[in-house]
């Protein structure tokens, strides 16, 4: 029977791990007294963390609370939060990837193996040579000594590096930028299509192909070596050099030595001072034997009467040389001097309708 105000309850036995203890209060975790089939442990305090809970429970990771041992317990399952389930706290190479925190987690300290120390995925730029980069610098720098693919520069590859003058990525040589990442130009052996005709990798300009860069043509103002014998920049005929490049004859000027063939210089020696002396030499070109009669210089050579020269100063073979009395000799001086005069203005005449007609041919 329970004794009121002194017992909680009287279960008539000695058992002391029952629900009544021998002292007759109703057991409770807390008690001290390990309650048989409900508590696990009690050790008689309100301390939750000394190894039995004051829930009258042995303590254990995920029970929610953090044990001597214990680096941390949030009381669940769950492996990839914060704590882990063996209560340590979640880090980066514990080889369990933390969801929102870690992008991988190999567990291990290797930098190189894709997943980094950091616990992020290896990429190209974080600085950290992996396999198949060839550098990595760690930045976003497309034209110093890493590009941004990780592999190191070279011409062709698209990016204009220091010593390239271009770099279009391709092996075109006939574009404007080599395969060398030099910029095409006149003389580097290659034709730079639409710009160039040629290009023969010299600066000759009197070759096949000029130092423009252009095929030697008739008509561009060079002369092309063993090929033509002139070239005055045009394709016209009739200006000296013709639309074949070809030197043309001079052509005959009109008035330009008129007298050549009719008289040694077309007046100037018609006879032999073109009239200066009419009666002497009428007809050394103007007519070389103008009357047959006035000899090969009309007058140089006396006739068969034996008169003089033209002035009648010199005998012929006949040696009519004026006498003493001079009256005959004056007088045949005189008719002689009249013939010749005759003589000279006929071939002054004939000379005059040579050159005439010759000019009109």
């Amino acid at each position: 029977m329970v004794h009121a105000g002194t017992e909680t309850c009287d279960d008539s036995n000695l058992v002391n791990t029952d629900a009544c203890t021998n002292t007759c209060h109703t057991a409770v975790c807390g008690d001290g007294i390990l309650r048989a089939g409900t508590e696990a442990c009690d050790d008689g305090n309100a301390v939750n963390t000394d190894g039995c809970s004051n829930t009258c429970t042995v303590a254990m990771c995920g029970d929610g609370i953090v044990q001597n041992g214990e680096a941390c317990d949030d009381d669940n399952s769950v492996e990839t939060d914060a704590c882990h389930n063996n209560c340590t706290l979640a880090s980066c190479g514990d080889g369990v990837v933390r969801a929102g925190t870690e992008a991988c987690d190999d567990g291990n300290n290797t930098n190189t193996d894709g997943c980094s120390n950091a616990c992020t995925v290896a990429a190209c730029g974080d600085g950290i040579v992996q396999a198949g980069e060839a550098c990595d610098d760690g930045n976003q720098v497309n034209a110093d000594a890493c590009t941004n693919t990780c592999a190191l520069p070279s011409c062709g590859d698209g990016i204009v590096q220091s010593g390239e003058a271009c770099d279009d990525d391709n092996s075109t040589e006939t574009d404007g930028c080599l395969h060398t990442c030099m910029a095409a130009s006149c003389g580097d052996g290659q034709v730079h299509a639409g710009v160039e005709t040629c290009d023969d990798q010299n600066s000759v300009n009197t070759d096949d192909c000029t130092a423009e860069c252009k095929v030697a043509a008739c008509g561009d103002g060079i002369v092309h070596d063993g090929v033509e014998a002139c070239d005055d920049g045009n394709t016209n005929n009739g200006d000296g050099c013709n639309a074949s490049c070809e030197k043309e004859a001079a052509k005959p000027d009109g008035g330009t030595d008129g007298g050549t063939d009719s008289g040694t210089d077309g007046g100037t020696d018609s006879g032999t001072d073109a009239g200066a002396d009419a009666g002497k030499d009428a007809g050394t070109d103007a007519g070389t034997d103008a009357g047959k009669d006035a000899g090969s210089d009309a007058g140089n050579k006396a006739d068969a009467s034996g008169m003089g020269d033209d002035s009648g100063l010199s005998g012929d073979a006949g040696g009519s040389r004026p006498s003493g009395g001079g009256g005959c000799g004056c007088h045949v001086a005189g008719a002689q001097s009249d013939r010749n005069d005759l003589l000279g203005w006929l071939g002054v005449l004939l000379f005059g309708v040579v050159l005439t007609l010759r000019r009109r041919r």
